[in-house]
Formats: structure tokens, C-alpha cells, sequence
């Protein structure tokens, strides 16, 4: 007999030595809620943790178990097995060098458990689920590639072109990656971004209104966001533009965006780019 969840011995019908058993219950219930526990790899497999230790405890009863790899039997990724249909709350301390996977011996939902770090988890019995406490840390995302140097354009006509840009915006940026030799950048987080851009131009001034058009550029699938127009009075040599696109890159993470103008109506000829940038800022995490 023993007890649902924990499997601690339950005393038997008019057994002898009752306190024995009795003790032993209680040791298993101290180790669920203070105890700690190690479990040592001897072999490259998976870490089952209903497999019986000398002492006839089981690995998963321990409140916080370190899970280590001593003699480096392993050589992969492996699972920490937990039993089916047993609630558990604990925490598994990966102290090896590989990527340890909780899941119940069934299959179900999993908690991944990267090296040298420790997560509490909660097992219902046929998913294994993280347990975070208070407020995460937001995830936070910036960065972006810019031109502060001159260099001239070809004529601005409908046809799209990219702005040239010279030199990354930001020291450090997070979780962008700013693509100078394309001119671009990139996303590494799902979710909704804004991108702002500028661009301070010279051209040659005509006696009538114009229209330049910005567009965020998607150059990896060759799609882009509807244009955004800029109206240039009569007899200007020049225009400063700014603005920004709200966009859901949660299928262009990793593609290379890009800053691109035109005019779908009008020319502008003798252009000069004085200065330009991208900025992307993440707005919400998907």
C-alpha cells in the first residue's frame, strides 16, 4: 500500500512494527517539502525518476533534485520522467551540460531545462507545466541601421529603392540584428513592432507639387507595407520626412526589412540622401 502521489508505504492491516513504516512515511514527506535529492547518470538515457534508489526512495518525492552527469555518461539531450497520474510540485536543477527535457512518462505538455539552471515545475499527472512567480521580466527588443554621410540617389520615379544605409544605430542593440550590408535589419521576437524612419533629402526644386512615398520592405519574401506618401511643395530643393509603420512580424522574424522610397507619380532628379535611419522598437510580445 502506498500513498497516490508521493507512493510513500502505508501502514498494512495489524502489521508487525508499525513504526517502521510509520517513520519511513514521514522521512518521504520531509524530503517533499524540504528535501534535496540527486540523481546521477550511469548510462546515455533518460532520467526515469520512478526508478528505486538503495534506499527504496524514488527521485521525484524530493522537493528540490539536482539532476548531474558526474562521469559524462551522457551525450544528448535526454528527458527527466516523471510518473503518470501522480501530482508533484518541485524543482529540477540541471547541473549537466545538455538540454533536459520534463515530461511524464505518457507524453503530454513538457518544461525544457537548459544547462546550469534550475526551474520549479508542476506535474499534473499527464503534463508537466513551469511554475513563474511574480512579474516577468518584459522581453524587450531594439535597434536599427542609419547614414549620416551624403551619398546620392538615383532619380526618385516609381520604381522602389532602398535607402542607403551606412553604420548600425544602436551599441547594443536587443534582440535586432542590424544589417548593414543589406541595408536592413531584422527581428528576432514575434509580435508587434514599430518602425520609425527619416530620411533628409535634396533634389532638384520643379515649378509644381510632388508626392514621395516611403515603404517598409520585406526583402526576404518580396512583400511590403502599403506606402506612405509625403507631399513636396512647388519650387522645393528639398524635404525632411519622417514617420513610422506599426507592423505584426510574427511571420518575418528573421527576414530582412528594409527602408525603400519612390513616387508613383512624379520625378525627382538629382537626388542627395543627407541622412536617413530605421529604428525598430518591439511593442508587444506575441
Amino acid at each position: 500500500m502506498a500513498t497516490p502521489n508521493l507512493e510513500a508505504p502505508e501502514l498494512a492491516s495489524n502489521q508487525a512494527q508499525p513504526d517502521v513504516t510509520h517513520n519511513e512515511a514521514l522521512d518521504w514527506f520531509d524530503y517533499a517539502v524540504s528535501g534535496q535529492g540527486q540523481f546521477d547518470a550511469t548510462a546515455d538515457q533518460d532520467y526515469d525518476l520512478e526508478l528505486e534508489e538503495a534506499s527504496g526512495r524514488m527521485p521525484f518525492i524530493y522537493m528540490w533534485l539536482q539532476l548531474l552527469d558526474t562521469g559524462g555518461a551522457l551525450t544528448q539531450s535526454r528527458k527527466i520522467l516523471l510518473p503518470n497520474g501522480n501530482v508533484r510540485r518541485m524543482i529540477l536543477d540541471n547541473q549537466t551540460a545538455f538540454t533536459l527535457d520534463a515530461q511524464c512518462k505518457s507524453g503530454g505538455a513538457l518544461v525544457s531545462i537548459s544547462p546550469g539552471t534550475k526551474v520549479e515545475v508542476l506535474s499534473t499527472g499527464s503534463d508537466v507545466q513551469e511554475i513563474a512567480f511574480g512579474t516577468p521580466e518584459p522581453i524587450r527588443g531594439y535597434g536599427g541601421v542609419n547614414r549620416t554621410t551624403p551619398t546620392a540617389l538615383s532619380d526618385i520615379t516609381a520604381t522602389p529603392q532602398v535607402v542607403d544605409m551606412e553604420a548600425g544605430a544602436v551599441a547594443s542593440p536587443v534582440n535586432v540584428t542590424q544589417d548593414v550590408a543589406n541595408d536592413g535589419l531584422s527581428v528576432a521576437v514575434a509580435g508587434v513592432w514599430r518602425f520609425e524612419y527619416s530620411a533628409t533629402l535634396q533634389f532638384t526644386s520643379l515649378g509644381s507639387g510632388r508626392t514621395i512615398e516611403m515603404q517598409l520592405w520585406n526583402d526576404t519574401t518580396s512583400t511590403g507595407t502599403a506606402s506612405a506618401p509625403w507631399f513636396v511643395g512647388r519650387d522645393q530643393e528639398g524635404a525632411n520626412i519622417s514617420g513610422s509603420f506599426m507592423v505584426d512580424v510574427s511571420a518575418s522574424v528573421g527576414d530582412t526589412l528594409q527602408l525603400r522610397l519612390l513616387s508613383s507619380a512624379d520625378t525627382f532628379a538629382g537626388v542627395t540622401l543627407q541622412s536617413a535611419k530605421l529604428i525598430a522598437e518591439l511593442v508587444d510580445a506575441a
